[in-house]
C-alpha cells in the first residue's frame, strides 16, 4: 500500500522521534560497554565446546556484558523481580562462568531450578559449575540427574566419565567414556576416546591405552593434546621411536607448547641426546618460568650430565620459589647432594617422600644413579630399596637396585631383581646384559651365555654384551666360538682394545704367539697410554725371549701404574732374566709392600723369591698366601 506523506505526517514524526532515540540509546550503549559492544540472541543452536555450557531456546534478546559489575548488577535485579524469564537467568549465568565468577553463576542456576525444576540444559551447566567450585562429587550426581531424564546425554556421559578417572574411579570411569564414544561423533567422541586412553593408562594397561589414544589422535589429527598423550603412552610401552613421533607431531601443531617441550626433553634424555633433551627442557623453562615441575626436569637434566653449578642454580630455585613443602625438601636434599652430603640428603628425601609420598620416586632413583656412579653402592642401595619397598616397583628400578647389588658382590639379589624386572619389560637389552654377568658371577654359565644371547637378540651392535660372551664360550672352552666372536667383533670395531687383548690371551694359550703379538700390538696402537696392555705385551714379550723391550714397556707401565704390585711382579721377572738379581728382588720388595691382604699376588711373590734364590723371603710369602682368606692351593716348587 501506497503511503501517503501529508496525510500520515504525524505517524511518520513519531516514528522518526523513536529512531532517533533508539539510536542515541544504541550509541550510549556501545560507548558504556568498549570490551565487547556486542548484542546475542539465546537460540537453540548446540554449544560448539564439548565441555562447555549447553545454550538454552529462547527468544529474548541479551546484551554480551562487558564486564563483571555490570553483569552482577543486571543479574541482581533480575533475580529480585518476583518471576525472573528463566531463559534470562541461565544465559546470565553462563556469561558469569566467562568471567569466571561460578559463585554468581550458581545463585542464578539454582534460581532458575527453583523455577524450573527439571529443566535438563539448566541441571547440565549447574553440574559443570559445581565441578568448576571444586565439588566433583556434587558435580558426579547432578550429571547422574541427567541421564536419568536424557540417558543419551552425550556430554554428560563424557564430562561424568572425565569426573570418575580424576577420582581414580576407573572402572566406572571406562563404564562411562565407552557409552560416550559409542553413543557420540566427531568432537565428542574424540575428546571421550582420548580419556579413555588416559584411564586405561591409569591402570597400567598401556596397550589399551596406546590403542584408544590412536584411534583419538586420528579423529582430532590436529589436536596437540592428544599427540602428547599417545607419545606418552608409547614411552610407557618402551616403543620410543612412536613416543618421538607423537612428540614431534604435537610441537608441529604448537611450537609453544611447554609440556610437549618437557616430554621430549626426558625423552631425549632416555636415548642419550642431552644436548636435545637440555634444548627442549630450556625451552619448557623459558615458556612458563614459575612452573615447578618444568623447573625440577631441568635441574635433575642439569644434574645427570655433571653440570653442577647449573643443576645447583635451579635446586637453588626450587627450595626457595616451589609451590609446596615437599618440592623444597625435595630439591634442598639435592643440594646436599651436590654438596656431598649423603646424610642429609637421605633424611631431605625421606621427608619429601613423607610429605607427597611416591611423588619423587624418579628423584631417589637419579640420586641413587649418582652415589652409584660416585662408588658409594651401600648408599645408593639404601635410596633404592625405599622404591623396592613400593606395592609395584617399576623395571627401571629393579634395573638400578640389581646394579647396584652387583656392584656390593650380592649376585643373587642381583638375579632375583633383574628376573623381575625382566618379567615387566622382556626387551630391555641391558637388563638381559646384566643378568648374563650376575648368573656369569654365580657360575652359571650356561644361564650366562643364554642371556648375552637374549641381550644381543634386542641390541645386535652392543659391543660389551659380545665380548662378554666370547669370554664365556672361552671359559667354557668353546675356544672357536669365542674365536668366531672376536673376529666378528673387531671386523666392526678394529681398534676395540679389550677384544684385541682377550683375542691375544687366546692366542697366546695357543702357542700362535704371532697372532698374540699383532694383536697386542695393535692394542698398543689404539690405546699407547694403556698399562695393562704394556703389561701384557711386555709379558709375552718376556716369554720370547725380548727382554729388552719388555723391560722398557714394563718401567714405563710401573711409571704409570706406580702402585699396580703385578706390573711390578712382571718387571721382576723382566730383571730376573736380565741377569740382574739385584734390580729383580728391589721390584719384589716394592709389590710386596703393595700386596695387602691378596693371597693370589702373595703366592706369586713366593714363587718369584724363589725363582731369584731368596728361600727366606720365599717361605714368609708363601706362608702370608696360605693364612689369608681364599688362599690358592700353594704353588709346587721349582726343581
Amino acid at each position: 500500500m501506497r503511503v501517503q506523506w501529508q496525510e500520515n505526517g504525524i505517524v511518520l514524526t513519531a516514528v522518526a522521534i523513536v529512531a532517533a532515540a533508539l539510536l542515541i540509546l544504541s550509541e550510549q550503549l556501545v560507548a558504556s560497554r568498549t570490551q565487547s559492544p556486542m548484542v546475542i540472541t539465546i537460540d537453540a543452536g548446540t554449544d560448539g565446546d564439548d565441555e562447555a555450557d549447553e545454550r538454552t531456546a529462547a527468544s529474548a534478546t541479551v546484551p554480551l556484558y562487558g564486564s563483571l559489575a555490570e553483569l552482577t548488577v543486571r543479574a541482581q535485579q533480575l533475580q529480585a523481580e518476583p518471576g525472573p524469564n528463566v531463559d534470562l537467568l541461565q544465559e546470565l549465568a553462563r556469561q558469569a562462568r566467562g568471567f569466571r565468577a561460578f559463585g554468581l553463576a550458581e545463585s542464578l542456576l539454582a534460581r532458575s531450578l527453583e523455577l524450573v525444576p527439571g529443566r535438563v540444559d539448566t541441571q547440565f551447566m549447574r553440574a559443570r559449575n559445581q565441578s568448576d567450585l571444586g565439588h566433583p562429587e556434587l558435580a558426579m550426581q547432578m550429571y547422574e540427574a541427567v541421564l536419568v531424564q536424557a540417558p543419551s546425554h552425550q556430554k554428560a556421559t563424557y564430562n561424568l566419565g572425565v569426573l570418575a578417572r580424576r577420582a581414580g574411579d576407573l572402572k566406572r570411569a571406562e563404564a562411562q567414556l565407552t557409552r560416550a564414544i559409542a553413543i557420540s561423533s566427531g568432537r565428542v567422541k574424540s575428546k571421550a576416546l582420548n580419556q579413555l586412553g588416559l584411564t586405561y593408562g591409569a591402570a597400567g594397561r598401556w596397550d589399551l591405552a596406546a590403542q584408544s589414544l590412536n584411534e583419538a589422535v586420528n579423529l582430532r589429527p590436529d589436536m596437540a593434546r592428544f599427540w602428547l598423550d599417545l607419545g606418552n603412552a608409547e614411552l610407557k610401552r618402551g616403543r620410543l621411536n612412536e613416543a618421538q613421533v607423537a612428540f614431534d607431531k604435537a610441537l608441529a601443531l604448537n611450537r609453544r607448547f611447554a609440556d610437549a617441550h618437557v616430554a621430549m626433553g626426558l625423552l631425549q634424555e632416555l636415548r642419550g641426546n642431552q644436548a636435545r633433551a637440555l634444548s627442549h627442557l630450556t625451552r619448557a623453562v623459558k615458556l612458563d618460568s614459575d612452573n615447578t615441575e618444568y623447573r625440577k626436569a631441568l635441574a635433575r637434566n642439569y644434574l645427570s650430565v655433571g653440570d653442577a653449578s647449573r643443576a645447583r642454580e635451579e635446586f637453588g630455585w626450587l627450595s626457595r620459589s616451589a609451590d609446596n613443602e615437599a618440592d623444597r625438601a625435595y630439591a634442598q636434599s639435592m643440594q646436599a647432594l651436590l654438596d656431598h652430603n649423603s646424610d642429609r640428603m637421605l633424611s631431605e628425601l625421606k621427608r619429601a617422600n613423607t610429605l607427597r609420598p611416591g611423588g619423587y620416586d624418579d628423584a631417589v632413583e637419579q640420586a641413587a644413579i649418582v652415589l652409584h656412579e660416585k662408588k658409594q653402592y651401600k648408599e645408593a642401595r639404601a635410596l633404592l630399596d625405599m622404591l623396592l619397598a613400593r606395592p609395584s616397583p617399576t623395571p627401571e628400578v629393579q634395573l638400578a637396585a640389581a646394579r647396584t647389588a652387583s656392584r656390593l658382590g650380592q649376585w643373587a639379589d642381583a638375579e632375583d631383581l633383574l628376573r623381575r624386572s625382566l618379567k615387566s619389560r622382556p626387551e630391555n637389552s641391558e637388563a638381559w646384559f646384566q643378568l648374563g654377568r650376575a648368573l656369569s658371577e654365580r657360575g652359571d654359565l650356561a644361564g650366562a651365555i643364554d642371556a648375552y644371547r637374549q641381550s644381543l637378540e634386542r641390541n645386535p651392535d652392543a659391543r660389551n654384551t659380545r665380548l662378554n660372551l666370547a669370554v664365556l664360550h672361552a671359559r667354557s672352552g668353546n675356544e672357536r666360538e669365542a674365536l668366531n666372536l672376536y673376529e666378528q667383533l673387531l671386523k666392526d670395531h678394529p681398534r676395540y682394545t679389550p677384544a684385541l687383548v682377550n683375542r691375544a690371551r687366546l692366542h697366546g694359550r695357543a702357542g700362535r704367539n704371532p697372532e698374540a703379538l699383532a694383536d697386542l700390538e695393535m692394542a698398543m696402537r689404539a690405546a699407547p697410554g694403556d698399562p695393562e696392555i704394556r703389561a701384557r705385551l711386555a709379558e709375552l714379550l718376556l716369554r720370547q725371549g725380548q727382554t729388552d723391550r719388555a723391560r722398557v714397556l714394563l718401567a714405563d707401565a710401573v711409571a704409570e701404574s706406580p702402585a699396580d704390585p703385578e706390573v711390578r711382579l712382571l718387571l721382576a721377572d723382566t730383571e730376573l732374566r736380565a741377569g740382574r738379581r739385584a734390580a729383580a728382588l728391589k721390584e719384589l720388595g716394592r709389590a710386596a709392600a703393595l700386596a695387602g691382604d691378596d693371597p693370589r699376588i702373595w703366592s706369586l711373590l713366593a714363587q718369584h723369591y724363589r725363582d731369584a734364590g731368596d728361600m727366606a723371603a720365599a717361605a714368609q710369602a708363601n706362608s702370608r698366601a696360605t693364612r689369608l682368606p681364599g688362599a690358592p692351593a700353594p704353588p709346587k716348587a721349582s726343581p
